[in-house]
């Protein structure tokens, strides 16, 4: 039998739903890890949040924004050992009744069993950080007194019982910045670098010795005056522009930077052109596609309730079960899934539903920065406070001296546009653009600010020697590459199916509403198809009829990129 992974509940208190069982399945080891990266608003409320599954082990990170005080509980799917960090803010966290103060840069570690972890959030921005891993994980650290303790006592009733202790924030929130960074730049990782991950975060927060390993994927260079981590595109680029003379290194620099700005306003305003075109269809099309998604999950429920009867043998079974996977994913294209649509969907597949992209959200990112999303892409988690950063406490680190030069140079520079008050500069996002470029290293984006910033023209580039006019060449040309990439994946994603139909009218607005008008009917069309399907099993249950509708539902295509969606 397979054993399924941990699954984390995370709700409001007070919001009713049923308790929820897990079948969903751990990756083997040849595959990636599981990443779920959402965002839930509330009337008081707004949460982000980024959770990461692997064998035995499940990382969450939560940012609240909250306008008046709100409890949410978490439940875990299995008794699991929990590392909660508190990164930002203050909360109120325990079971019950009992519950304690829990303030920023605080570590708790404790046995999270049947009883429900409440979080009692003040208003202001919360950030938090869970680690949940099975024991059998906990063995290499159980010469550690603490760990010991735990599993000498696993048998004891100590959901309550908590262990604090403090640890140098500065230290810690650089390693969980690092941990996270790598975890949520948009590649795979697979399940053994997790693994590694949780356990190097484990191993820091109790005070063990324990390294992560280098990541995966980049390779380090040295030329005379630069440390950093290219890719190897970029590794293998560098030296081809040996042939470039000094004007010829200016020119193509200034070229690229044209061509740069050019796509970047063009992108801007298709970006916004597509979100405005894909309001007015989806309030076109929204009340028909909501009928339609409903009517496949309905499919899928009667699929749930009929397949253990005994009018179906083994063949039979299979082809209800391959039918529920399909009404379900038809289903969550033209809407979102409650708890049990999830639950439905994960009892029959072994798999999580992890959802698609929301429209509402940049599909793509930024090309010109390799950041993450939400509060570690603005260095919220690195300065919390709005601190000003102090280059000369790490002049004598192995910072690269380049980072260090092009930090201050920067900061010079702009610190007549920053806004400073009695704790350092106030919501400023170049300046935290600067600080975690500092912190990780980030020549990349240390140079892309530059260019914004300091070599802005011909006659500030003849200042640069060919090394660093070579840099920037190849910056712009990734950007610019990664750039023809996002285009060409606009032609092919849903998300931009409004876009497209717009552009194909000869951008003609009425042309793409009566073609909006067009597919509510074939929705309706296609809705009511399914209703008298549903009604033609009448009230007892006909093995012919049944299979026959579930051969409808396996032959059906998907309406992704054919009918706008919710997405």
């Amino acid at each position: 039998m397979e054993k399924p992974a941990l699954i984390l509940y995370h709700d409001q208190k007070g919001i009713n739903r049923r308790t929820l069982s897990h079948h969903k399945c751990e990756p083997s080891d040849d595959v990636h890890i599981h990443i779920l990266k959402r965002g839930e608003p509330g009337e008081q409320w707004q949460m982000t949040k980024f959770d990461i599954a692997g064998h035995g082990r499940l990382m969450s990170y939560r940012n609240y924004i909250v306008a008046e005080a709100t409890t949410f509980l978490s439940e875990i799917s299995e008794e699991t050992i929990c590392l909660r960090i508190q990164i930002h803010n203050e909360s109120y966290n325990g079971f019950g009744w009992d519950k304690m103060l829990w303030r920023e840069s605080d570590c708790f570690l404790f046995w999270h069993k049947d009883e429900p972890l409440e979080s009692h959030l003040t208003v202001g921005n919360h950030m938090q950080l869970d680690l949940y891993m099975r024991k059998e994980h906990l063995v290499k650290f159980k010469k550690l007194g603490l760990i010991q303790t735990l599993l000498d006592e696993e048998d004891m009733d100590h959901r309550h019982r908590q262990f604090h202790w403090c640890y140098e924030s500065s230290e810690i929130d650089k390693h969980i910045f690092n941990v996270m960074q790598e975890l949520g730049d948009n590649k795979p990782i697979a399940v053994e670098r997790f693994n590694n991950l949780c356990d190097s975060l484990l191993s820091m927060c109790i005070g063990a010795e324990m390294q992560t390993a280098p990541s995966v994927g980049t390779t380090a260079i040295e030329t005379p005056h630069y440390k950093m981590f290219l890719s190897e595109w970029q590794f293998q680029f560098l030296p081809q522009l040996d042939i470039l003379d000094r004007k010829e290194l200016i020119d193509s620099v200034c070229w690229f930077r044209q061509a740069v700005g050019e796509f970047e306003k063009n992108w801007s305003r298709e970006e916004e052109l597509a979100f405005s075109l894909w309001n007015a269809v989806y309030e076109k099309c929204e009340a028909a596609q909501l009928s339609l998604g409903l009517s496949f999950i309905k499919i899928a429920y009667i699929f749930d309730f009929n397949i253990d009867k005994e009018i179906f043998d083994l063949h039979d079974r299979n082809c209800l079960r391959d039918a529920i996977e399909k009404a379900c994913v038809l289903s969550f294209e033209f809407r979102n899934p409650n708890y049990s649509d999830r639950e439905l969907y994960t009892k029959w597949t072994k798999k999580p539903y992890l959802g698609y992209v929301s429209r509402k959200d940049k599909l793509l990112p930024d090309p010109k920065y390799r950041e993450l999303e939400d509060s570690f892409s603005n260095g919220e988690l690195l300065h919390k406070t709005g601190v000003e950063f102090d280059v000369s406490d790490h002049l004598d680190s192995e910072k690269p001296q380049e980072v260090i030069s092009i930090y201050r140079s920067l900061m010079e520079h702009l610190s007549d546009t920053f806004t400073i008050e009695e704790h350092g500069i106030v919501n400023n996002e170049i300046s935290n653009d600067l600080d975690v470029a500092f912190e990780t290293n980030d020549v990349v984006t240390l140079l892309v600010l530059e260019l914004e910033h300091l070599a802005t023209d011909t006659e500030s580039l003849a200042n640069y020697d060919d090394e660093k006019l070579k840099w920037f060449y190849v910056v712009l040309e990734s950007i610019y590459q990664n750039f023809y990439q996002l285009y060409a994946a606009m032609e092919v994603d849903p998300h931009y199916l409004e876009l497209r139909k717009y552009h194909e009218f000869g951008d003609d607005l009425e042309k793409l509403m009566n073609w909006a008008e067009e597919q509510e009917r074939m929705l309706a069309y296609e809705c009511g198809k399914l209703m008298a399907q549903v009604a033609s099993l009448g009230k007892n249950t006909s093995r012919d009829k049944m299979i026959g509708l579930a051969h409808i539902m396996l032959g059906m295509p998907s309406y992704r990129g054919i009918f706008p969606t919710i997405t």
